[in-house]
């Protein structure tokens, strides 16, 4: 199993992303072993945020645009879904008091207590650093 940070989605959607082709490539790499892809809810939502946004992409996408995709990728590649449960979250909020994180922190820190305790030992993603310090990943970068 491998978890999917919202940059991997971003990078996947965004026709002019500067990691659209890593992205494309490591995503592929990891299909080709018959890798199981977990999602959460939190993070779909996170890349909609994203994509939508014009502040970041010249060409952000409309929000129909954008389920319009989310919707064909989930129907193409069938993810897992995960949700929180009470180990997670407890092993979240532990988390963020363990390595002093903060605001910022917040959203990752949850997404990774979450793929933890659901048995996710392996991540794709473009900010290893966010994750790093939690030690329970293989960071599968792009």
């Amino acid at each position: 199993m491998i978890g999917l940070d919202t940059n991997v989605l971003v990078s996947l959607a965004a026709t002019d992303h500067p990691d659209r082709q890593r992205a494309l490539a490591a995503f592929a790499r990891e299909l080709s072993k018959s890798e199981e892809i977990v999602l959460s809810p939190a993070v779909a939502a996170e890349f909609l945020h994203v994509i939508t946004d014009p502040r970041r992409y010249i060409s952000a996408q409309s929000m129909p645009e954008a389920v319009a995709w989310l919707r064909s990728w989930n129907i193409k590649v069938a993810p897992r879904w995960i949700i929180p449960n009470e180990s997670a979250i407890k092993l979240w909020l532990q988390w963020m008091e363990q390595f002093h994180l903060g605001r910022k922190r917040i959203l990752d820190t949850q997404y990774a207590a979450m793929l933890h305790v659901h048995g996710v030992r392996r991540l794709l993603t473009n900010n290893a650093d966010d994750f790093r310090v939690f030690g329970v990943f293989e960071i599968v970068g792009f």
